[in-house]
This record gives structure tokens, sequence and C-alpha cells, in this order.
């Protein structure tokens, strides 16, 4: 009896161990970033009724944090995305900003500083090659995070669809750029 039990055990594990069969999975966990580390990249679109949430670990404790923020559209056509950024314990909104990129490669960006010193580069549109639709956004907003360990970065898209790549980098006091003054 207990060889047919351990074979039969045998029999079920070689089975298992050979299944290359496709797996959905579905993201439970928010996406997290490190300071200094690797961007991450989340799809949103105007049909989605909750942001995508990007938490950054600031276990480095940098007073100053530069969040880059590239959008990619999908599709042709004008892409809106809204940017939020708040204090992972206590929700206080450090930042929050529009991105919009539109189909003749005008760029936009309107901030809105609710607390603390915030502010924002013009920035950056580059267009594909000529073989490529897609034109990318890049935004620099600059917060003062006061050494707090980690702080949420919302991403939902207004108007169109778009792939949003986020990335944090320590930022310099000195620089001007948390303080203002960029």
């Amino acid at each position: 009896m207990q060889r047919l039990l351990l074979g039969t055990c045998l029999l079920v594990a070689a089975s298992l161990a050979g299944c290359t069969g496709e797996f959905d999975i579905e993201q439970t966990e928010p996406l997290q970033v490190q300071v200094n580390g690797e961007p991450r990249t989340v799809s949103v679109s105007e049909e989605d009724s909750e942001p995508q949430e990007i938490r950054v670990d600031n276990s480095g404790k940098a007073e100053a944090v530069q969040v880059t923020v590239e959008v990619r559209p999908m599709h042709a056509g004008p892409v809106t995305v809204l940017i939020i950024i708040e204090d992972s314990e206590t929700g206080e909104r450090l930042a929050e900003q529009e991105i919009s990129t539109g189909d003749d490669g005008n760029e936009t960006t309107n901030t809105t500083t609710t607390s603390g010193n915030t502010t924002t580069d013009p920035g950056t549109t580059t267009t594909a090659p000529a073989n490529e639709t897609t034109e990318v956004t890049i935004q620099n907003i600059f917060i003062d995070v006061k050494g707090k360990d980690n702080f949420v970065v919302l991403t939902q898209a207004v108007e169109g669809d778009a792939d949003v790549s986020i990335a944090a980098y320590e930022s310099s006091m000195d620089d001007g750029q948390a303080n203002g003054t960029y």
C-alpha cells in the first residue's frame, strides 16, 4: 500500500514538474520602486475607475526626490495622465500634475502644489523615428519628502490610453530643485 501511495505521489509530482501551461496572473499588490532603482511601468486607460498605484521606497531617507514620469501613448491621439504623489502613511498630497501629449507634438504641463515644496521642469517631448508614431513625454517632479520612508505615486488616464513609467532618484537640496527654484 505504501509503495502504491509513494508511486502515485511521484507520478503526480513528475507530471506537475513538466507543466508548461499558460497562467494569467492578476497583480494584487501595488508595484514598488526603490529610490535610485529601476523604473516600473503601468498601463492606464481613461476607462479605468481606479488609479494605478506605485509605491516608492525611500529607505535611503533622501530629503528630496526627483520622480521621473514617462508617458507613452498606446494609440494615436491626445493623452492626458494625472499624476498624484502622496505620503504613504498620512495620505498627504505632496504633488499633483497633469501631463498631456497631443497628436501635433505639443506637450503641456499643469502643476498644482498642495503642500511642501514641489517644482517641475518644463518637460521633454521626444518624437519616435519616422516609422513609428509614438510620442513620449518625460516629466520630472521634484518633491521635498523630509526623510519619509515611503510615498505613493497614483497614475490615472484622464483621456486616452498610455504606458506610464515611474522612476525615483535622490535629489540634492543644493540644486534648488526641491526648493522651488528650478
